[in-house]
């Protein structure tokens, strides 16, 4: 899937996509994929986009989704909807393409619950299974996290970035989870502040 251009945009995140061990990200000279052992590569598991350099924030939305649940069935739920063992939840990945490095067997990040290496594979609002910190419905697993920043994240240079759903099986899953990703705007003033000393540093050399 080719990357798409934005310094915002809305991302759909299908937990049902295709890939076997959909959390086990690996690389190779094609590009990044979500199985070790895929031969047919489901790389439109993952959605890239191309930001330039600056500060990000991402934060949740509804779009196509709400939140998603890794279990075909809840479970332990109580009488509101919550606490539940199984269930719904608003947490998703993301790692930047220019950086992400690949060990011998080709996989980046990690694998199953927990990465190996958080500055790769960037688990977002991911809770431990079985911890009661689930929903009973998409709708609630939205709302805990509604208005929220869920994270936020700087590039130094221009490069893609790429989203997904993090599991480790996507047979059973169900929906999926949509974001926002924007860039932070610069605070009033600095862009008039930073033309101004380049305008400056113009007239000195000019001068010199």
């Amino acid at each position: 899937m080719m990357p798409l251009a934005a310094a915002a945009a809305t991302l759909n995140l299908d937990s049902e996509k295709p890939g076997g061990n959909a959390g086990l990200l690996y690389k190779d000279a094609g590009g990044f994929y979500l199985d070790a052992n895929d031969t047919v590569r489901t790389d439109n598991s993952i959605v890239y986009l191309s930001l330039a350099a600056g500060t990000y924030n991402i934060t949740p939305t509804k779009d196509l989704y709400e939140s998603w649940s890794r279990w075909s069935a809840n479970k332990n739920c109580d009488n509101s909807g919550e606490n539940c063992t199984q269930g719904f939840e608003q947490s998703f990945a993301f790692f930047m393409v220019d950086t992400a490095t690949a060990g011998a067997d080709g996989r980046v990040g990690d694998v199953r619950s927990a990465p190996t290496d958080n500055s790769l594979t960037n688990l977002v609002n991911y809770s431990v299974p079985f911890t009661e910190s689930f929903f009973a419905t998409p709708g609630q697993g939205y709302d805990a996290v509604a208005g929220t920043v869920m994270a936020s994240f700087t590039l130094d240079t221009a490069q893609d970035v790429g989203f997904y759903i993090h599991d480790n099986w996507v047979a059973d899953n169900r929906g999926g989870v949509s974001i926002n990703v924007a860039a932070v705007p610069l605070p009033a003033g600095l862009p008039l502040l930073l033309a101004g000393l380049g305008g400056l540093a113009l007239v000195r050399r000019k001068s010199a």
